[in-house]
């Protein structure tokens, strides 16, 4: 079990993207927006709607009640850096992002659309790291009517956990385009930290938010809405490590991180917050942590 603790992207790390920040025309205090009207602003990389007419010199990221403007989400360009799994930022071709983020040793990408993924980490004007990780398909054939007729199901995954941490690098992550275009839901850089072995046994599931309601007559509607990842897992924690783990769990209350569960199951990948842990100083040399990670929706 590992996590990466992503850092915080400002609007200076990120060099250049091949996605253009122009989803709307930018606000302008000197325009009178209608209903309906969206518009962007790249100091805060969201997106706002206009909700009444007549709306002049109402700047939208500082008008706090909604009286005006309600916020969208973030522009196309930045939707793969906001602590959401449910924006995605696309484009038509290759979709290239250089960044500047500081001291990272781990890479996420979620939700991925494309075949292929290229990596390059440079320091110094030199190359450092330059790997390309092949996400076209992981299907496993079950019989041959899949082999024949089954859809082509590509990872949407990749997890980076051997960038080598420069204080200076500069991380260059491209997406090679499946079908014309590509796509990321979220890429995120950080610390790997590293917590335990995890014990057969761990739970991978789904919190549902969808509704089903049953009228006076018997009749049965099912309202669909999103859904959380969920893990449990039970955790090994070597003795020296007991303290430092318990440190770092406390660090991140409350806050996303990419949780990285047993190796080879892409579904216990999670990028969401401890909702609930304890430790059980159980045996001489190691100790056992139950964790409850959720999924952010």
């Amino acid at each position: 079990m590992k996590f990466i603790e992503p850092v915080s992207l400002a609007s200076a790390a990120l060099i250049s993207s091949t996605i253009a920040e122009a989803d709307y025309p930018a606000w302008d205090v000197a325009t009178s927006y209608t209903v309906g009207a969206r518009v962007i602003k790249t100091a805060t990389h969201r997106v706002y709607e206009s909700v009444k007419a007549d709306n002049l010199g109402h700047d939208p990221a500082t008008d706090k009640t909604a009286e005006w403007w309600v916020d969208v989400g973030p522009t196309n360009r930045w939707a793969m850096f906001d602590a959401s799994v449910g924006s995605v930022s696309s484009v038509a071709g290759a979709l290239t992002v250089v960044l500047e983020p500081g001291i990272i040793s781990a890479l996420a990408l979620l939700d991925i659309a494309g075949t292929a993924v290229h990596v390059v980490m440079e320091s110094g004007g030199a190359t450092v790291y330059d790997k390309t990780f092949d996400i076209a398909d992981d299907a496993e054939l079950l019989d041959w009517w899949m082999y024949f007729f089954g859809p082509i199901t590509p990872a949407t995954t990749l997890i980076v956990t051997d960038l080598p941490p420069f204080h200076a690098g500069r991380l260059t992550v491209s997406i090679t385009p499946a079908g014309g275009s590509a796509a990321c839901g979220t890429l995120a850089v950080g610390e790997l930290v590293e917590v335990g072995d995890v014990e057969w046994g761990a739970r991978i599931g789904v919190t549902d938010y969808s509704r089903k309601e049953t009228d006076e007559w018997g009749v049965t509607s099912v309202t669909e809405r999103g859904y959380a990842k969920r893990l449990e897992p039970s955790v090994e924690i070597r003795k020296t490590a007991v303290d430092y783990v318990a440190r770092r769990f406390a660090a991140i209350r409350a806050r996303p991180v990419v949780w990285i569960g047993v190796p080879d199951y892409e579904s216990t990948v999670i990028y969401g917050w401890l909702r609930d842990w304890g430790i059980a100083i159980s045996y001489p040399t190691f100790s056992v942590a139950q964790l409850t990670i959720e999924g952010l929706t």
